[in-house]
């Protein structure tokens, strides 16, 4: 077995190939000198539509409760607490409707929370109306 002396070795630019050396450095300088768009914002902002459910109720037997941007409950301008809406729903009964009329910043648990006092007291047709 004859084994070569005289062995060379390749050293440099020779045995990188050029096509994936430049894809390669093309792909860093785009994510480092390029990072604006691969950065997702931390929170959107949202404009939620207006609705306009209420328009279809018999006046006489529906109920409207407004709440204002703070949270606060009315039934007829007069200001009500949660003891005295869930008393007034559950005198009504179960073939009363209710119009919640929320100003469109109410806070969402107070809506929701006026919702489930409707559910408790029986009454199926609950409608959101938002205004401003």
């Amino acid at each position: 077995m004859r084994f070569r002396r005289n062995v060379q070795y390749e050293f440099g630019l020779k045995t990188i190939h050029l096509v994936a050396f430049l894809s390669v450095a093309f792909l860093l300088v785009l994510l480092f000198f390029f990072p604006c768009g691969f950065i997702t914002p931390l929170g959107l902002a949202v404009n939620l539509p207006r609705s306009f459910t209420g328009q279809g109720f018999a006046p006489g037997k529906t109920i409207e409760i407004t709440i204002n941007e703070q949270g606060g409950s009315f039934i007829d301008g007069r200001p009500a607490g949660t003891q005295m809406l869930k008393e007034l729903l559950l005198a009504e009964g179960r073939g009363s409707q209710v119009l919640i009329k929320a100003h469109k910043r109410a806070p969402l648990d107070a809506v929701t929370g006026l919702w489930n006092l409707c559910r408790e007291a029986g009454i199926v047709g609950v409608s959101l109306l938002s205004n401003e």
